[in-house]
């Protein structure tokens, strides 16, 4: 029986060599622009599977190799790329700026579930960026809050209702979601935390949130039932005034 360092070991080899493939740096891509480049990456990484006993010759995963794929999807610590990740500063500019924005032609959803929203600085660039993008890639978008009493959660619900986005109101609403499903799944993110969409929530509060990457069903599948679990939250669809 394979010693669990060993195993351990080649399987953290297999997850850098999987990652060269599915993370690498566009800096880096010229070095594996040849065919045979890839082909090396590939055969090396069948030849680490085969080596622990978790594949089949025809290429399908054993009950080994099944037990360690899902091993290693609960440990975390061996993903080169982990899966989840804490974030502690301008949790809502973070979700905006580097998971929706630079990837608003490929998300297929994006859901909003937090009791305040605003346009989230001063001038609102970051708001009204992403209401431009929703609208522009007529984004499925999906935003629960609690009804507006405020001036400025109005004026945000306004926009992101003309922008093409279904608003429902929930009084009693008090979790802080943010999800980005995109049309390859592995790269679909969520966000579930403590911070609202506002000013405060970016910079004056003490928030803490956990960013959710679908880079393997067990995580995707997460990420799904947050979007079905914020869907169950609709109570009232916002009119407007």
């Amino acid at each position: 029986m394979l010693g669990k360092r060993y195993v351990y070991d080649i399987m953290e080899e297999l997850y850098y060599k999987i990652s060269m493939i599915e993370n690498l740096p566009l800096g880096l891509a010229k070095r594996f622009e040849r065919k045979e480049d890839w082909q090396t990456i590939v055969e090396s990484i069948i030849s680490l599977l085969r080596k622990i006993g978790a594949l089949y010759e025809e290429g399908d995963l054993t009950s080994v190799g099944k037990t360690w794929f899902n091993l290693l999807e609960e440990l975390n610590m061996l993903f080169p790329v982990k899966p989840l990740e804490i974030l502690k500063e301008d949790i809502p500019g973070y979700f905006f700026r580097n998971c929706f924005l630079p990837n608003a032609e490929s998300t297929d959803r994006l859901v909003i579930v937090c009791p305040w929203v605003s346009p989230l600085n001063h001038r609102g660039w970051l708001f009204q960026q992403t209401c431009k993008k929703i609208k522009e890639r007529n984004i499925r978008t999906l935003v629960i809050t609690r009804p507006p009493v405020m001036d400025w959660h109005g004026k945000a619900l306004e926009l992101l209702q003309k922008s093409g986005a279904e608003v429902y109101t929930n009084e009693d609403v008090h979790a802080k979601v943010m999800v980005c499903k995109m049309t390859d799944r592995r790269k679909s993110v969520a966000i579930v935390g403590s911070a609202n969409l506002t000013r405060s929530g970016r910079f004056d509060n003490v928030e803490v949130g956990v960013l959710i990457k679908g880079m393997t069903d067990r995580y995707y599948s997460l990420i799904e039932d947050l979007i079905s679990s914020s869907y169950d939250l609709k109570k009232v669809k916002w009119v407007g005034k």
